[in-house]
């Protein structure tokens, strides 16, 4: 069940809602900049009460701070600012184990499937060997390949159409409050665009994204992390 999250008196970051992608609902909780926060679900696992937050990224980068390095937005008073690295958390602690992942390699440009895994994994391990630790599991064949908003319990990565300007969604779900030994990741989901500018394999094309460059900043995301600041 989703409910609507409510900030606290006061500490509710000010949206640009003319930059609100169109398929972010407009309920959705915009808690850092193209990070919302889109209700909470049950992990059926454990029972365990999990939060869901979409990462957007935009062929064309808002140049923004971050609003803040937690789901629950700060007290007035809190002045740590000077504490945040590059890269925010968000609450969430990390995977608890790996888990295999689908996909559905369908695209306008006929990229071919074998070459989008190899790139997928290429985009995983680039996390993996700078944590020196396996992070995410190996493609299965098992899973459905549909990326979804809501917690169904796979992992999964598609292309399909996102509204104007929006390169990729990651849609992860976990728990990000509490004892941070109790927090963990429990799914992620991607979706990149399929229209208009192509992406490429391999060597870079100028005119066209590197998918394995906005693969690895997504995998980043489904790693628990959120966009890097500006200053980084």
């Amino acid at each position: 069940m989703l409910l609507p999250f409510v900030y606290l008196a006061g500490c509710a970051p000010t949206e640009d809602l003319a930059n609100r992608p169109e398929l972010i609902p407009d309920w959705a909780q915009e808690i850092a900049p193209d990070v919302y926060w889109i209700g909470t679900d049950i992990d059926p696992a454990t029972g365990d009460e999990v939060d869901g937050l979409v990462f957007v990224q935009r062929t064309n980068l808002r140049t923004t701070s971050p609003f803040s390095t937690a789901i629950k937005p700060p007290k007035p008073d809190d002045d740590d600012d000077d504490d945040v690295g590059c890269y925010s958390t968000l609450g969430f602690r990390g995977w608890q184990f790996t888990e295999p992942w689908g996909m559905d390699p369908a695209n306008i440009w006929d990229l071919p499937a074998d070459a989008i895994q190899a790139t997928i994994e290429t985009a995983q391990t680039t996390w993996e060997s700078g944590a020196g630790t396996d992070i995410f599991g190996s493609y299965t064949p098992d899973n459905t390949e549909t990326s979804t908003i809501g917690l169904d319990g796979e992992n999964n990565l598609n292309f399909g159409e996102l509204g104007d300007n929006i390169l990729a969604y990651t849609y992860v779900w976990g728990v990000t409050t509490g004892a941070p030994s109790g927090r963990y990741i429990y799914e992620w989901d991607m979706r990149l665009k399929n229209s208009g500018r192509a992406f490429s394999i391999g060597e870079p094309v100028v005119g066209e994204y590197d998918l394995e460059n906005c693969l690895a900043h997504e995998f980043g995301h489904a790693a628990g992390l959120g966009h890097p600041q500006d200053t980084c």
